[in-house]
């Protein structure tokens, strides 16, 4: 049995939950003048402090037909009072499937969802606070591929009412309609970074009329959402957008970015796979077609194709749609030594938790059944295939990285003790050494770094003990959610 889970439910139960519990103080409703218009949000109270929410605050032109895969455009001004008591639509995405029985139904995600939620401390008139509050804008993860500001676990109350600060939160486009590109200023890729972009730029022209202070921003970002703030720190587009970053369990150091001519090819295939292929490859009338396809249809033909699944319920194709370097947004490839020589933030926090690599493992053993048994086949041999073709070590010498981990090379071990090494390595390599390495290259230019290990298991956690404290464990507590 797969329970499935419908966001757009949840979501409203939360909320209404928290509004009726003000609602009957007699709570009039908080209305804000921004530059764009007037916004009329909810007022929400946890452990007797009033908070001030105001969400689906459209940021940008719903990228909708002829705009799909292009660059977001600025929302522009409305005139009556708009209201903004309720979460915006995920951006279009496959089901996800959160555990081995739980699937996330993103049957109501839409293209039309680029939207943002700012939750502030309330005061006596929300555009007449006394002070400035720091501000601290959230990146959510989910691979590039998933994420949704609604989700429970991303909400910003919680943070918003305990610090003291402005929480503020964004949907952005994911895979196929976040990453997809053609290699051309037509389909340049990276769409998901230029929303964030005018988000933070929304946020910059805004944020003074919710009691912000533009100078005192913190990106934060989640695992992917993590990456994301890293490639904002590269990015000579981002400067003066923000002041500090907090990486929790990710940079894009962690990312494995499609090899060089490679990133057009998943154009070709999901072109192909929504009859859009055109004879003479004329790129500018394949994407007319596909601006033209029905979202139902491009999702449909990201199902059950040639590759491997890796966590989604509908089996996605062989070709995710990910980040890639060498455009306007993202110049320098960040494994390039000299990238990390100028960054755009002055004071670093960059963390991960104790066990970060068995969720990963976790994924590759469901996306490959013969994994599932590490005994069952030479996973020595497979780590050197990890090492010398993802990462591009020589293979005697990543036989030499897996003789460090695993003691004796010639030695077979149990199941469990090889899982939890292997886990070890994935943690290593996707998040210890990179967190290591630029926090090294950060504190050189003279940025202030601080670091942490979450250790805490937490007792709902969802996984086998033996995962230890893994990826995303540590999210509950960080957000308060």
């Amino acid at each position: 049995m797969v329970l499935q889970i419908v966001p757009s439910v949840l979501k409203t139960l939360v909320l209404l939950a928290n509004v009726i519990m003000v609602c009957a103080s007699g709570a009039e409703p908080p209305v804000v003048n921004t530059p764009s218009g007037r916004l009329a949000g909810v007022r929400l109270s946890f452990e007797n402090k009033f908070t001030d929410a105001f969400l689906g605050i459209p940021y940008a032109v719903p990228p909708l037909g002829d705009l799909r895969f292009r660059k977001p455009l600025p929302f522009p001004s409305w005139g009556n009072v708009r209201s903004a008591s309720q979460y915006a639509p995920a951006c279009s995405q496959l089901n996800f499937r959160i555990h081995y029985g739980v699937v996330l139904n993103n049957s109501l995600s839409s293209e039309d969802c680029l939207y943002l939620n700012i939750w502030k401390p309330s005061c006596a008139r929300v555009d007449k606070c006394n002070s400035m509050l720091p501000v601290v804008v959230y990146v959510y993860g989910g691979a590039f591929q998933w994420g949704d500001t609604s989700m429970f676990y991303n909400d910003g109350l919680v943070f918003s009412s305990v610090n003291d600060v402005v929480f503020v939160s964004f949907n952005y486009r994911t895979g196929v309609f976040g990453f997809l590109t053609t290699g051309t200023k037509e389909a340049p890729g990276n769409l998901a970074f230029w929303d964030q972009l005018l988000a933070l730029k929304w946020v910059q022209k805004h944020i003074t009329a919710f009691g912000g202070d533009p100078g005192s921003v913190t990106l934060y970002g989640q695992s992917s959402g993590s990456m994301a703030v890293g490639v904002h720190v590269l990015s000579p587009l981002s400067r003066g957008l923000f002041k500090r970053c907090i990486f929790e369990s990710g940079t894009p150091l962690s990312l494995f970015t499609l090899p060089t001519g490679e990133e057009t090819s998943s154009f070709y295939d999901i072109a192909a796979s929504t009859q859009c292929a055109s004879p003479s490859q004329n790129i500018s009338v394949m994407l007319n077609c596909l601006r033209q396809v029905k979202t139902e249809k491009i999702l449909s033909a990201l199902k059950g194709g040639r590759i491997i699944n890796i966590i989604s319920e509908d089996h996605p194709r062989n070709q995710y749609y990910i980040p890639t370097s060498g455009d306007d947004f993202l110049p320098i490839d960040p494994f390039v030594e000299n990238a990390w020589r100028e960054l755009g933030a002055k004071k670093l926090l960059i963390g991960r938790t104790s066990n970060e690599g068995t969720l990963m493992v976790r994924f590759l053993t469901q996306s490959v059944p013969q994994l599932q048994n590490l005994n069952d086949f030479d996973y020595r041999f497979f780590l050197n295939v990890v090492f010398s073709v993802m990462l591009n070590i020589p293979v005697s010498a990543a036989r030499d990285i897996v003789s460090e981990y695993f003691s004796d090379y010639d030695v077979q071990h149990d199941n469990d003790t090889v899982y939890s090494i292997i886990g070890e390595v994935m943690g290593d390599v996707m998040f210890d050494c990179p967190n290591k390495y630029i926090a090294i290259q950060a504190a050189a230019q003279g940025v202030d770094v601080y670091m942490y290990e979450f250790a805490h298991r937490p007792s709902f956690s969802a996984w086998p003990k033996n995962f230890g404290v893994t990826h995303a464990d540590d999210l509950p507590f960080l957000l308060g959610t």
